[in-house]
Order: C-alpha cells, then structure tokens, then sequence
C-alpha cells in the first residue's frame, strides 16, 4: 500500500491507494435494475483499487473514479454503474503515476474527472479527464507549481463552466491554492486568495451553484494552528469568507455542496483537545455557522465529502476511528433532514476490514444515493434509495432492511402537501412530524419485526420488514446456533418475543417471551431437519407489538 498524507496539525489529508490487480474493461451483461433497499448496502465493485469521487447522472449511469496499482504503478481508475452492476473502462493514464480525486458531470456523455499525474522529471502535474460518451481523454491543464500540484474537487455548472481546486507546491515547499475554470474551450488558471501567506494553503472542496456563483473550502495554517478556509466565487474574483473555527489548534473542511446561493454546506472535522470530531457548517446568505452533528464516542470522527438531494435531505460521509489499542478505521455516515443532523449505519468492506473509507457521495433528485471509498481489502461501493412519500402514498410500500439499518424516507418535491411519517404499531417509535415537500427523515431499525408505518397526514401505509438471522445456517444437528433477533438490547419499557417451527411441525410456538437480551444459543431438539425462529418487538407497557418478522431457517443435518 502507498498512502500519501499531508498532516496540518491534528488533521490529515491523506490519499490512500491500495494494492491490486488489473481489471478487465468492459460492462457485464447482464438485464434489470439491482434493487436497492432505503438503508446503505454494499454493492460488489471489481477486484482492488481505492474510489475516491462518485457521480450519477441517473439511475443506470453513475461513475467512480480513483486509482489502482497493476503490479507496477498507481493508474487513474474510472468504474462505471450500468444500472445492474459496476465493471471497470479504461482511463488516460500519464507518466509514471495517475490518479483521480473527483468526478462531476453535466450529461451522459459529458463527464470530467480530476486529479494528478507523476511526470517523468519527478514532478506532479494536475490531471482533467473527459469522457465524451465513449472514451477518456486527457485534456490540457495549468500546473503552476514548481514541486507539484493536485486537484482535489470538480463541480460542472454546465459544459462551457466547470472548476477544479486543489493546491500547488512551490519551489520552497509552501501549500498554495488552486484554482482551474474550463469554459468549454480549455482549462486556464484563476487567482485565489491565500490567506496563511506564512504557512500552508489548501483547497479540497468546490461547488457551484450558478454560474456566478461557486464556493470552495479547505484549510490554512496560521502560526502553529490550522483553520478552515472558505473562499467564494462572484462572477469576477475569489474571495475569502469568514468562517466559524470550533478547535483550538485544528480545524479543516474537505468538501462543500452549494444547494442554492442562501443554503450551502461544508463539511470536515476539527481537534477537540481529545479526538478528532466532525464538523458541519452551514451557509444561509448571511453567515458560516456551526451546526452539531453526532459523532461515534471515543472515537476519532471525520467527514470527506457532502451533497444533496433537496436542502432538507443532505448527506455527509467519511469515517470513524478507534483511539486506544489497534487502530481500526471504519465507514461514517450522516444524514441532515431540515431539523438535525443524524449517524446511519454503514457497512464496511468485511470483518477482515482493518481500515474503511468512504470518500465520496453523490445524491440524486430521485433519493438515490451512492458513496464510494476503500479499504484494505479495496474498493468501496454503498448504495441506498429512499423511500418516496408521495401524495398517493409510499414507494415502495414495502421493503426490507437488515437489523441496525437505518430507513431513508424523502417527501417528493414535487408533491402539492406536506407529509409525516410516523410508527404505525402503536409502539410510539418514531413520529417524523410534518415535514414540507422535499423535506426528509431516517429511523435505525434495530430488532426484528414487520413494522407499519403511516403517513399520519394522507393516512397511506406501508411496511418494513426485518428479519431475524440464525448462524450458520446450516450444520450438524450436535451444532449449537446463534439465533439473534435484534442488533441491540431490549430498550427501557420493551421487549423481545421469539417463536420456533420445529422439524415436521406445522406452525410456530413460543421459545423465548419476554427477552431483554438481542441473542440466544439454540441446540437443535427435534433431531435432524429445518428450524425456523421469527420475532417481534413488544411495548410492555400497553402491550403493543410489531408483526412477527420474516423468518431465518437453522437447518440441522
């Protein structure tokens, strides 16, 4: 593995890239849409490489691009999602190294993504690709720094208006900001303000919300402390915009999403004199601010990348890390619905994972959201829909999600009325309150159970379900298994009640009433054949309960 890091204090900026074979081009065959479930899920990507930017045009069209080593040297990678899987094409690959840091597009067949090369002098250049519908080309870009220079982000406006950022590296070693416009001609470089003019100045955000109108973040160092930097495009000139600094020492932004001139986010972390804990900051037309957002405890916490489906429906990803014993690395995911910022489960790449990365994200109007990062296993791919509330009701109206996932539900913009979402078993679960068109919410479901949901202002229904597991699921009938019906303990005030079907039985009786705890060892009793086990949750209090869940099979051989 080569990882490349600039340290600014507490907080780092690394490019990770991760040791792989070479991968074929081409795209699978293959008919139909995967299905995508309203929580994160890991789609299967091809073998190795690190992703560090993603885009969609459409449900059948996204890409993501970052590097892979072939056994010799780190080439530009671009991987591209038909709809039903992903498959890797060829990208321009320049001197003895490329790499692509962020993809952003206009249409189908008018794509960009940025980087850097390693020329043969020993010099590092900023890399533009295009992809015109067919292939990658390489077009001309402005690299004047002297050591090197990077390009971290990309935002399109449209073919004739796009920006790069990133940072240079001068004859004396000095970090200084970048900054490229392609106006559907050619690249060229545009001046921007460096306000640590003693120390180090970087960019690793851009977004434009018109065509006048573009931001970009980063960090700078003044003294022996580092502070996040915002700077704004107005039709003519980039200028530096005061932005909050919450650490003492250590502060820096790694991305930003312009929704509209009055409603653009930033996100990243800063040191809290302990961890490193993430930061969201908020534009609203008048001032930068800081909003809270959740953090893992213990842990070391920080966000890579944002973007939006509506201002009431945002996404914020990177990772979290443990501080004490053997450092593990693992995917963090928030979301912002209009009142709050709040953590979704993740998965990460597999329990052999010791480092997960999500670098990217990008949202589409529709609520489908895709994130993709690496890690020591390779690359990353999540995906999620949320569930449509429209006003002729859910779509879908039912699905099904693993215990711990967090539902994504969005309010169709276009929608004439304002919708809730709200807990249809009488448990008091969740209640979204009435949230605007294009407004959104999101509810962990921990523990097994067929849940109804209502609309409590159109009174439509829908249903989640999620299924009780049992491991292995399939061993000698001397096996002792793990029956789990929830990914945590019992709440305050709530329990467990789970049934078994036994080998030649023709419906399920009680096992466990009553359960506190999340999991059971179960040694088969009936001899050989299949077991089956569902659950619920209960309120004890009013004695309401969910359906019983879908049910997981033990077979005994």
């Amino acid at each position: 593995m080569v990882r490349a890091c600039r340290i600014a204090s507490a907080v780092a900026v690394c490019v990770g890239l991760v040791a792989a074979v070479v991968v074929a081009p081409g795209t699978p065959a293959g008919a139909g849409r995967r299905s995508c479930a309203p929580a994160w899920g890991l789609t299967h990507t091809p073998a190795g490489g690190s992703l560090y930017g993603a885009w969609a045009e459409s449900a059948g069209d996204a890409w993501a691009v970052g590097s892979l080593y072939n056994g010799t040297t780190d080439v530009a990678l671009a991987q591209h999602w038909n709809g039903f899987s992903w498959s890797t094409v060829p990208a321009a690959s320049a001197g003895t190294a490329s790499y692509l840091q962020a993809v952003d597009g206009s249409s189908s067949t008018d794509v960009w993504a940025v980087g850097s090369w390693n020329t043969n002098a020993g010099a590092t250049d900023s890399l533009a690709e295009h992809w015109d519908g067919s292939t990658w080309s390489i077009a001309s870009t402005p690299s004047p720094g002297s050591i090197a220079n990077y390009l971290t982000s990309l935002s399109v406006a449209s073919p004739s208006d796009v920006w790069a950022v990133g940072y240079q590296v001068t004859g004396a070693g000095v970090y200084r900001t970048l900054a490229e416009h392609w106006d559907g001609t050619s690249w060229a470089g545009v001046s921007t303000p460096n306000p640590g003019m003693s120390g180090d100045n970087l960019l690793q955000g851009v977004s434009a919300s018109s065509h006048g109108d573009a931001w970009a973040v980063g960090f700078f160092e003044a003294g022996t402390s580092t502070k996040t930097l915002v700077e704004r495009w107005n039709g003519s000139v980039w200028t530096v915009m005061t932005s909050p600094n919450p650490g003492a020492t250590s502060n820096a932004l790694s991305a930003v999403r312009a929704i509209s001139g009055t409603d653009v986010w930033a996100v990243g972390s800063y040191y809290d004199g302990s961890n490193n804990v993430s930061l969201a900051e908020h534009w609203t037309g008048s001032a930068w601010a800081v909003v809270s957002s959740p953090n893992v405890p213990a842990s070391g916490n920080v966000l890579n990348d944002v973007d939006a489906v509506t201002g009431s429906d945002v996404w914020a990803v990177g990772y979290y890390y443990n501080t004490v014993g053997s450092r593990v690395y693992e995917t963090l995911a928030l979301h912002w619905d209009g009142v709050e910022w709040t953590r979704t489960p993740s998965p990460n790449a597999g329990p052999t994972s010791t480092f997960n990365y999500l670098r990217g994200v990008t949202a589409m109007p529709t609520g489908e959201v895709w994130s993709v990062g690496l890690s020591s296993t390779g690359a990353l791919a999540e995906h999620l829909c949320e569930v449509s509330i429209l006003d002729q009701g859910f779509s879908p109206v039912g699905t099904t999600v693993a215990q711990g996932a967090a539902v994504a539900w969005s309010i169709a913009p276009a929608d004439a009325a304002s919708h809730a979402v709200a807990d249809g078993t009488g448990m008091g679960l969740y209640d979204s309150g009435s949230r605007a068109p294009g407004g959104s919410f999101t509810f962990e479901f921990d523990s097994a159970g067929t849940y109804a949901v209502i609309d409590t202002l159109a009174g439509h229904g829908g249903t989640i379900r999620v299924p009780t597991l049992a491991s292995p699921m399939s061993r000698g009938v001397g096996t002792t298994f793990t029956i789990t019906w929830s990914s945590v303990t019992a709440p305050a005030g709530f329990v467990f009640d789970v049934q078994i079907k036994r080998p030649g039985s023709t419906g399920f009786v009680p096992w466990k009433t009553g359960q506190t705890a999340a999991s059971s060892p179960f040694l088969p009793d009936a001899g050989a054949g299949t077991y089956a086990f569902r659950s619920r949750m209960r309120n004890s209090p009013n004695g309401l309960s969910s359906g019983w869940s879908p049910a997981a099979s033990a077979v005994a051989t």
